[in-house]
């Protein structure tokens, strides 16, 4: 172990359950959360341009969400540099993230939007391994490789690049998986003690800041608030947005960065899932062979897994920073 790298910990049991039960349920519902957030967006977009649904669905959830943050953060931190921490993290996982998504899905398929931008679980494996020291050996490689190829499966059908590429398209998504890597690694950083839920609100409400001036220099904003978008950005904003990225970031906590980033290779599938059944769409015989190559994936991810420490900690409790001995 690296110096100064912290020691891992189990989630602590709920009601009785095992913090490995505990973990697969977080997974399971961050998988739902973030795969229908694909059709809930491509509904929204019937109503708002791409930055506008961006900014409105953070902003119906800036207050929801430091209420939130005050019932079960305690008071607001004063200290600059934690504020400033938050800052960053929100550009690199709001702005960047859902920014760049929106733009590029203006020009590419769906189904290439999601395949492009699901490379982070391979970009973090590599980094992480630069920066984090993190190893993990040739079961986690090759459950990565397996589980992209599963992502692929089945995005088959939905992959259309045509006769001409459209690289800026291609180039906005891949900055959204460069911007999601980058806020994985920075928050491995986080400094110990930080607050983990107004951590993430905090983040959730900064983020949305850097989009504001950039809207009329990419797009021309469109916003028209009918109460079926009113109902869109509430879900987007006020539920799926923040208890999403609390989810990540406290597996994020507790886990190395390239196997909790593994495990969301599910996500797509569900979008896949999600799109059949709200949007009505067809439902491709292969994406039966890439959840299993998916699962398989994961699998191994999970089983090349650093070995945890005994005691759980409690939500918002960081891990103690354990020196390398020589």
């Amino acid at each position: 172990m690296a110096a100064g790298q912290r020691v891992l910990q189990r989630p602590r049991p709920i009601l009785g359950l095992p913090g490995g039960v505990v973990t697969a349920a977080l997974v399971a519902l961050l998988c739902l959360f973030w795969g229908v957030t694909y059709t809930v967006v491509k509904a929204a977009l019937h109503d708002a341009s791409p930055l506008m649904l961006a900014v409105a669905a953070r902003g119906a959830g800036v207050l929801p969400a430091l209420a939130f943050a005050l019932a079960l953060g305690g008071p607001l931190p004063r200290d600059w540099r934690f504020h400033r921490f938050a800052f960053v993290l929100g550009v690199f996982n709001v702005a960047g993230l859902s920014g760049f998504i929106n733009l590029g899905s203006q020009h590419v398929s769906s189904g290439e939007a999601s395949l492009i931008v699901y490379a982070q679980p391979l970009l973090v494996a590599l980094a992480a391994r630069l920066w984090l020291g993190e190893r993990g050996g040739s079961r986690r490689a090759l459950g990565l490789l397996l589980g992209f190829a599963g992502l692929v499966v089945v995005l088959s059908d939905r992959i259309h690049p045509g006769a001409h590429p459209q690289w800026l398209g291609y180039a906005e998504l891949f900055g959204a998986a460069l911007c999601w890597t980058a806020s994985t690694l920075l928050f491995k950083r986080v400094p110990p003690g930080a607050p983990l839920v107004w951590l993430t609100m905090l983040q959730y409400t900064y983020g949305v800041l850097p989009l504001i001036p950039l809207m009329p220099f990419t797009e021309t904003v469109r916003l028209n608030l009918t109460l079926h978008l009113a109902a869109l950005l509430v879900l987007l904003g006020a539920i799926i947005g923040p208890l999403g990225w609390l989810i990540w970031l406290y597996l994020l906590e507790r886990g190395e960065a390239s196997v909790v980033s593994g495990n969301v290779f599910f996500v797509p599938l569900v979008a896949v899932l999600s799109g059949v059944v709200f949007l009505g769409e067809t439902l491709h015989p292969l994406v039966g062979a890439g959840a299993a190559l998916i699962a398989l994936g994961i699998a191994l991810v999970n089983r090349s897994a650093a070995p945890n420490a005994e005691r759980p900690l409690a939500i918002g409790e960081r891990p103690i920073v354990t020196p390398a001995r020589e």
